[in-house]
């Protein structure tokens, strides 16, 4: 009995000082966590931001500098057929995602996107793509982040973080050219007519219109144009009109154009079949896009208009100062036009296994491949030529399309000894500079397998090597630029991607959770989703993390995150 009393006493006195020792550590640990919370409110409260439109010249609070990380969709819902006809393919509205300044110094300056995502050559493939988020607007997602030089944290986007943001999502299928007047009639899928609209022409200069009337587009002092993939083309074709128009406005603008893997070469198959010029061709003629190409461009190929509608030949009649990004292996390309045949991308021998990984590519293949890298260097080195001052290029030797807006390639991928991010922010500061200072070719374009000598291509290889399917077609634009699409004709067609109407995979094509910092993040997933997104970058969506020892979290099909509890997905908007 004396002994038990004895062990009941000890294990009170234990428990009472453990509890004290406990207590201590608990009030430490919240007075640390307090001293951190008002040191960051005191810095947020310090922080001035920028005018938007119609508001005053005031401070911010945290949650306006959060909800300020996003887009906003704003709709342009009075744009009927019978008006300005400015409609998405199946007649929707189209419309834009903004975000305003986030300092008041960077008030009047402005960055715009074209979004990309392939095109439409016939009758069929434009009737397939209406209705998807890609032809129409019935599903866009009510805000949007992104990527590269629009992404919110300065430590990744020096330069242009703090701009005001527009992206233009992309639903005519012709690179915002068609100027088409009448409906075009086609049968449709039950057996009736359908009326498609091919009008990306008058989308793009309606909003520049909405922009410039009730936005502030009118008093900006610097405007960066860009675009990835079908809308790095569009900044090829459509930056001088679009600065024609500025400079009317403020003739002393600093405007300057940024396209994205839109130097699309005019070149044959492997096989020597002009598969690619001539669906080029097919849907220039199409979309009655003539309208949209410069007058000098014209007269240059008076018999040959079409050129106009590809990057190597109209950016010869480039007015202001443009830089070039894009990839001399990018891998649509090598898909689309080195190894495509008329019916299908990568039809030609294995070039299929060696998107995959060129490390394995066939011999024959990667000559091919390489031969394909030296004459793209060869073609952007000439049209540089014509343009001896205030341009610029960034060719990077990575298997990738639109690396532009991936985080990750934006502030790490090297080429010339500079990262995509410095040689953009060093042509961006530069004043009438000759162009010669401002071009980056990669180092090791000549080896065979050709990415092999860049060690941040092979990292970036390897992450999207383990990715889910899905997420590693997104990834790599296997599947066009947004993830899980199916080609309307065949897995590896060229027809319009087909969407897969999952709630998920919405968001994610929509780019909806696209490049997000943590505060953003945490909002549309709750406090158990993307902790630390603010070190990430994303692709598309998906988060991509070389330095993490945890799992990635990956979206997938079913909508549920590697490493995180299904209760803890939240779709973006959504509350806890």
């Amino acid at each position: 009995e004396r002994e038990r009393e004895r062990k009941r006493k000890k294990a009170r006195v234990d428990k009472k000082r453990g509890s004290k020792r406990e207590r201590k550590m608990r009030w430490w640990e919240y007075g640390v966590v307090v001293g951190v919370v008002l040191l960051v409110i005191g810095k947020e409260n310090s922080k001035v931001t920028a005018k938007g439109p119609g508001e005053g010249q005031s401070d911010l609070g945290i949650e306006e500098r959060k909800d300020r990380l996003f887009m906003k969709l704003r709709m342009l819902y009075d744009d009927k057929p019978q008006t300005t006809g400015a409609v998405c393919l199946d007649g929707s509205s189209p419309g834009f995602y903004y975000g305003g300044a986030t300092e008041a110094k960077a008030a009047q300056s402005w960055i715009i996107f074209l979004e990309g995502g392939g095109w439409c050559y016939s009758e069929q493939e434009c009737r397939d793509r209406s209705g998807t988020i890609i032809g129409g607007s019935k599903n866009w997602h009510p805000q949007k982040n992104m990527g590269g030089p629009m992404w919110r944290d300065k430590r990744i986007n020096p330069t242009f973080h703090n701009f005001n943001q527009v992206y233009i999502p992309y639903c005519d299928g012709g690179s915002f050219s068609g100027n088409r007047s009448e409906p075009l009639l086609v049968t449709s899928k039950e057996g009736g007519q359908q009326k498609l609209y091919l009008r990306g022409h008058r989308i793009l200069y309606r909003v520049i219109e909405v922009l410039i009337s009730d936005y502030g587009l009118n008093d900006a002092t610097e405007v960066l144009l860009s675009g990835c993939s079908a809308g790095g083309l569009s900044v090829f074709i459509h930056c001088n009109e679009i600065g024609d128009l500025l400079h009317s406005i403020n003739p002393n603008i600093k405007y300057r154009c940024m396209p994205g893997t839109g130097f699309f070469l005019d070149s044959p198959s492997a096989a020597g079949e002009n598969v690619f010029p001539d669906k080029i061709k097919n849907a220039f003629s199409l979309h009655e896009a003539l309208g949209g190409t410069s007058e000098e461009c014209r007269l240059r190929y008076p018999n040959a208009l079409w050129k106009c509608f590809l990057a190597e030949h109209t950016y010869l009649s480039a007015k202001y100062p443009m830089f070039i990004l894009n990839s001399a292996y990018d891998n649509w390309q090598i898909r689309c036009i080195l190894g495509a045949t008329r019916e299908r991308c990568a039809g030609l021998g294995s070039f299929k296994g060696c998107i995959e990984d060129m490390n394995l590519c066939p011999l024959e293949e990667s000559k091919a491949i390489v031969g394909y890298g030296e004459l793209f260097i060869k073609r952007v080195d000439a049209a540089l030529e014509s343009h001896p001052v205030g341009h610029g290029a960034f060719v990077h030797s990575c298997q990738i399309h639109c690396a532009l807006t991936m985080s990750k390639f934006w502030e790490t991928v090297h080429s010339g000894g500079k990262t995509m991010r410095d040689a953009v922010d060093e042509w961006w500061q530069s004043s009438s500079a000759p162009t010669a200072e401002h071009v980056t070719l990669p180092e090791c374009h000549r080896r065979i397998p050709p990415v092999d000598c860049n060690n941040q291509c092979q990292k970036a290889t390897k992450l999207i090597n383990s990715a889910p399917a899905g997420i590693r077609a997104a990834m790599t634009g296997t599947q066009g630029e947004r993830p899980l699409l199916r080609s309307a004709q065949s897995e590896e067609g060229y027809g319009t991607p087909r969407y897969v109407h999952d709630k998920f995979q919405r968001e994610v094509a929509m780019g909806g959770t696209r490049a997000e910092p943590q505060e953003a993040a945490e909002a549309a997933y709750g406090r158990n989703g993307q902790r630390r997104a603010r070190e990430m970058g994303t692709v598309d969506g998906m988060v991509m993390n070389q330095n993490r020892k945890r799992p990635t979290l990956h979206p997938t099909s079913t909508g549920r995150l590697f490493g995180t509890p299904k209760r803890a997905i939240r779709p973006v908007g959504a509350k806890d």
